[in-house]
């Protein structure tokens, strides 16, 4: 089965975290919640690149580093292999 925003699989982790309720629908979006977090939405992959840019050229924020723009995204943002 693929998750339609997402394209990964539902079986194996991601199924058993969907049941253990680390993955949740709302308004037909699909959140990711950590512990100690808010939720976190999955983004679809086209969209990864536009919100790294974003998030590291805001002028309301100045140019940060990378270090602190994925600091930032990962108070809003969640997606597949997000650390790499």
């Amino acid at each position: 089965m693929q998750e339609p925003r997402t394209g990964i699989s539902a079986r194996g982790g991601r199924l058993r975290d969907y049941k253990d309720n680390t993955f949740f629908l709302e308004d037909g979006l699909l959140y990711h919640h950590k512990k100690h977090t808010s939720a976190l939405t999955i983004v679809d992959r086209n969209h990864i690149s536009m919100i790294l840019q974003e998030f590291h050229y805001c002028p309301y924020m100045g140019h940060m580093s990378e270090a602190r723009t994925k600091e930032r995204v990962a108070s809003t943002a969640w997606w597949p292999q997000w650390g790499q």
